[in-house]
Parts: structure tokens; sequence; C-alpha cells
């Protein structure tokens, strides 16, 4: 009776030295999964190449980072379960003697201590064997992951059947699900975003750059093109000197060729092609003679797609089109690439072409502008909707009719006075911000 009693009396140092030993491993291993996670492998390849071993075995495990994390997963599991088998046990056991000297039933009062232990010791193990340490790791993962190579290499190198035997399990399952298995892991915008947010190391111009990029790829032709009603073309008919007369006038460099009406579009020519053809004495042949196809890319695609497209294609406009083969505008390299690093002029620009800032202080601004750019232009957000992308979309939307020249409105703040209104289409607005 006295060594079981004496059992019993030790049990909750027992369970607490277990609690505290188990604790720490969780900790370490969600340590070691945060920190190989976040670690930055050209810095880890930095100290590799000036002979730091550990780096090597830092960079070899990130190689292999499955099976680095199945190793800890596994570790993981086994935590959880002696966790269950000692610790929630112990303590519920003694919780149970506790509730039952003071009059509760048996079933009652064993039942209740083994909720509040497993509850007890799940919220310590939530607080100090997950969260805290992953915070740790983030902060630190390129010490961490150097730090634990030695060792995970090792429980690694001593479990690797089981992880062997796992990864072909999970496989067969996947397939006979119909998954298809990948080690790379595919990344949201949105969880981009966030990691942009917490680099400390980047700097701020890096840091607007980064979002640009991540927005691109998610930015549609339609919002960047120049719409079909506000570009000047030129027809297949027109001699290269009628071309080079049209060209300078509008400061373009490059005018789509169209034949039959605007519609039909046959190809993009450059005044510069032009000029040398006509200094060649071609000057009056019709440009159709020496125009060639234009690339048509969709208006639902990327912008980063039509980059591409473009750069393969060696092309620096494309006609936008839409689902019905329909010319809906224009887009230039130069416009896709102002999405990545903002408004970009050359010798050939006589002035911003959207928006340029009055000497009282307002905005005068083209219609056709994209609400997004406005928004940053104004540091002010403007409403959005699947329903219009530009200023004059919002406008009309809100009044719910064509406004008349010198009307004024107010959204989020901002005064917007209709300047110019040609063929039943807002040109020019004026904007204040409000004091």
């Amino acid at each position: 009776m006295d060594e079981a009693g004496s059992v019993v009396g030790d049990a909750p140092y027992i369970a607490l030295i277990a609690a505290v030993s188990l604790i720490a491993l969780n900790a370490f291993f969600a340590a070691v999964e945060i920190a190989y996670v976040s670690a930055r492998r050209s810095r880890l390849q930095e100290l590799a190449d000036r002979q730091d071993r550990r780096a090597r075995l830092a960079l070899a495990l990130l190689d292999d980072l499955s099976g680095l994390l199945a190793a800890v997963q596994i570790a993981v599991t086994l935590i959880g379960v002696l966790a269950g088998a000692t610790v929630v046990t112990a303590v519920g056991t003694s919780l149970g003697h506790l509730l039952h000297s003071l009059g509760w039933s048996s079933v009652s009062a064993y039942g209740l201590g083994l909720a509040i232990g497993t509850v007890a010791f799940s919220l310590l193990v939530i607080l100090l064997g997950e969260l805290a340490p992953k915070r740790i790791a983030y902060q630190r993962a390129e010490g961490i992951a150097l730090a634990v190579a030695p060792v995970m290499r090792g429980l690694i190198w001593f479990i690797y059947p089981v992880i062997w035997l796992l990864a072909r399990c999970t496989n067969g399952i996947s397939r006979l699900l119909g998954v298809r298995t990948t080690d790379t892991r595919r990344y949201t915008q949105a969880e981009l975003a966030l990691v942009v947010d917490l680099t400390e190391d980047l700097t701020r111009d890096e840091r607007e750059l980064t979002r640009r990029v991540l927005a691109f790829t998610e930015t549609e032709v339609r919002e960047t093109m120049v719409p079909r009603t506000d570009w000047v073309a030129v027809g297949a008919e027109a001699t290269l000197n009628e071309f080079i007369e049209v060209a300078l006038r509008s400061g373009f460099s490059r005018l789509p060729i169209h034949g039959a009406n605007v519609d039909e579009v046959v190809g993009v020519f450059h005044v510069k092609e032009a000029s040398r053809l006509a200094r060649d004495g071609h000057g009056n042949e019709p440009i159709a003679r020496h125009v060639k196809p234009a690339l048509a890319v969709p208006e639902s695609v990327s912008g980063l797609n039509a980059l591409t497209q473009m750069r393969e294609a060696r092309q620096q406009m494309a006609i936008v089109i839409d689902e019905f083969g329909q010319v809906v505008g224009l887009v230039t390299v130069e416009d896709l690439l102002e999405e990545l690093v903002g408004e970009v002029f050359d010798e050939s620009d006589r002035q911003p072409r959207k928006w340029r800032r009055a000497d009282d202080g307002s905005y005068l601004v083209d219609a056709g502008i994209g609400l997004k750019e406005l928004s940053g232009v104004l540091g002010v957000r403007l409403p959005l909707s699947e329903d219009y992308e530009t200023l004059g979309g919002l406008i009309l939307e809100r009044l719910g009719r064509i406004p008349a020249e010198g009307e004024q409105l107010e959204i989020n703040g901002v005064s917007l006075r209709v300047l110019r209104v040609e063929r039943q289409r807002i040109r020019k607005v004026r904007i204040e911000k409000s004091v």
C-alpha cells in the first residue's frame, strides 16, 4: 500500500516533468518546420560557399523539404500520442482523485478530470509548443536552420524507412483519388503579399515593386489597354507619307493599320520604318504593301501572359479582342511595364497621357483612366465594380445618364467636375480632393 501511495503521490511530479519535456520537444519541431520553410536559400548558400558544414547540411535538407516535413510530422504525432498516454492521463487521474475525495462520483470525477487535463495541456502546447516557437523561428530562420541541421539530418536517416513507407502510401492514396502529387507548393497572391509585408529586409521601393509584380499576374489586359474609341489608326489605303503625317500629329510612334473599317485591323506600323521607306523613294506607296500582321490577344488574359506573347512574337504592340473576336483596344509593352514600375516617359511623350496636376492643386484627368491607377494617384480608395473599370464608367454608373459639361458630383470625399463630353462619351474630368 505504501508503494502504491507513493506512486500516486509522485504522479503530479511525473506528469509535470513529462509535460515540460513533451512541450519542449513539440516546440523544437515546430521551430524546425517554420525555420526551414522561411529560411533564405541565398543566405545559406553564401555560408556554404564559405565552407560552413552546417549550411551545407541545411541546404541538403531544403532540397528534400518533403522528407524533412515528414520527419517533423512523425515526431509531432508521436509526441501527441505520448502526451495522451502519459501527461493527460496522469493529470486526469490526479484531478479525478481530488474530485472523488470531495464527494463526486467516480465516473463524474475521473471524466471531468480527464477533460480538464486535456484542455489545459492542449492550451499549453498551442501557446508554448506551437505559437511562441514558430514566431521566434520565423524571425531567426537561418540561425535555427543551421543549429538544428545535424540533429535533423540524423533523425531523418534514423527514421528514413518510415518516411519512405508513408510517402509511398500517400502517393498511392492520391493516385486512387485522382490527385496529381507534386513537391511544389502553390502560393496564392494573398499569401505571397503577406510574406512581402512581413519581410523586414526589403526597402519601401522594393516592397512596392514586389506588390506590383504580384498584382500584375492577375491584372487583365482590359485594365491596361487603350480603348478602340481612343486610339489613332490609319487606313491601309493611305500612303507612307500620309502615315508619317498622322503619326507625327498624334505623337505616337506606332499606329494600328485597319482595312475597310476599324474592326478590321490588318497590322501595326512604326513611324521609323515608314520614314526609312519614304527616304528610299516609297513615300507615295500604300502602306498596305509594307505592313506586317498584328498580334492579337484576348482582353481576359493577364498582363503577364500578354507580355510573354508579345516578347515571343517580338511585337511592341498587340490588338486586344473580346470573346467574339471584335477589336476592343490595343496594348503596348510600355503600357504593361507601367503596371510594374509606374508611369514611363521617353523623349517622344508630350505629356502624361492620363492625368496631370494643375497649379491650383486639382487634377485634370482623362476619363478613360483606370480606377486602380487613379486611386493610387489621389491616395483615395475609389469604388470598384465588375460593371465599370474607368473613371468615366464610375461617373455614368453614379448618374445613370451621360452628364452635361460642367456637371459636378462627389464620391468618397472627392469632387468630380465633367469638363468635356464628346460623342456621348466623357473625355475630361477635373478632380479636387476635399480638405
